[in-house]
């Protein structure tokens, strides 16, 4: 099966995991007890904007690390990790060739755009519950 045809799993699972975000942040809050609509507000502010945001700085570090901002950490430390190991110092290659190495494995982009899209709506809803907040 072509991913192009299952596009939206990506965004059926992402809204399933937010929405259980929620579900705890929510539980949290203890929702079944409140009764006033400020208190029921607020909570359901603070339950979409939770997924919302982690979803949004996900999707940021992803797209981040796929460009290569880590490469200079996974170095060291597995360069750290090899120098434990009794004779690992002369498994560690210099870092240009293992920067390269990286660089041809990262070919392909991956696009994260649904935890952005995903992300985005649960901070939307949780910025209309916020203006329900101030409005009551």
């Amino acid at each position: 099966m072509k991913d192009r045809n299952l596009w939206f799993v990506k965004y059926i699972v992402s809204v399933l995991v937010c929405g259980g975000v929620a579900a705890v942040v929510l539980l949290n809050r203890g929702m079944d007890g409140l009764t006033e609509k400020k208190d029921v507000y607020k909570a359901l502010c603070d339950a979409f904007c939770v997924p919302g945001v982690l979803f949004l700085l996900f999707s940021a570090l992803l797209a981040v690390a796929g460009e290569g901002a880590f490469d200079g950490v996974s170095y060291a430390f597995r360069r750290a990790f090899f120098a434990l190991i009794p004779g690992g110092r002369n498994k560690v290659e210099k870092y240009a060739d293992y920067k390269e190495q990286k660089e041809a494995k990262r070919e392909k982009k991956v696009s994260f755009r649904f935890m952005l899209v995903v992300g985005g709506a649960f901070l939307a809803v949780s910025l209309v519950f916020l203006a329900l907040y101030y409005s009551v």
